[in-house]
């Protein structure tokens, strides 16, 4: 699980955090901060994988993806994170 706060463990209900490493999970933990987290939690993401990966992962995720980044989120997290 790897230093996963309290607050996010909670955002991903339905893994199994016990194999869940925020490394090969990058992209489910982002995804979920995202849409779900409060501020705490965002400040968390940036400090955990930095500005760079956080803008990569919203320049390439579709809104069609069944785990997409909501609208709203994605707005916020492009005022947040320049």
């Amino acid at each position: 699980m790897n230093e996963l706060p309290t607050s996010i463990q909670k955002l991903l209900w339905d893994a199994d955090l016990r194999s869940l490493n925020v490394e090969t999970h990058q992209k489910l933990i982002m995804e979920r901060v995202l849409n779900y987290g409060t501020l705490t939690d965002w400040r968390w993401l940036i400090a955990r994988y930095g500005t760079h990966s956080i803008r990569a992962l919203l320049q390439t995720r579709s809104m069609f993806e069944r785990n997409a980044i909501r609208s709203e989120a994605q707005q916020l997290a492009t005022l947040i994170i320049r």
